[in-house]
């Protein structure tokens, strides 16, 4: 019996040492994917606060757009009136 033991108990540790990397490696890749999609997340929520950034920059640039019209447009009316 003793001798059995001593016989199939370093087979009993490395197939222990064998589970324990399968874990870890199985754990590794779980949190690669959680990363890669971390990643991914924080790059779609970069593109979408630069595209609010532009589109705040963009409102004056429109304004100022609109009232240089709305000033040729009531010049090129008020010359038309005056004939």
């Amino acid at each position: 019996m003793l001798y059995q033991f001593f016989l199939l108990w370093p087979f009993q540790c490395l197939v222990n040492v064998l589970k324990s990397l399968l874990d870890w490696e199985r754990s590794c890749r779980e949190l690669e994917k959680k990363s890669k999609n971390t990643q991914s997340l924080e790059e779609e929520v970069s593109a979408r606060e630069i595209a609010e950034v532009k589109g705040r920059e963009d409102v004056p640039n429109n304004f100022e757009k609109a009232k240089a019209h709305k000033s040729t447009m009531e010049a090129a009316i008020s010359e038309v009136s005056d004939l």
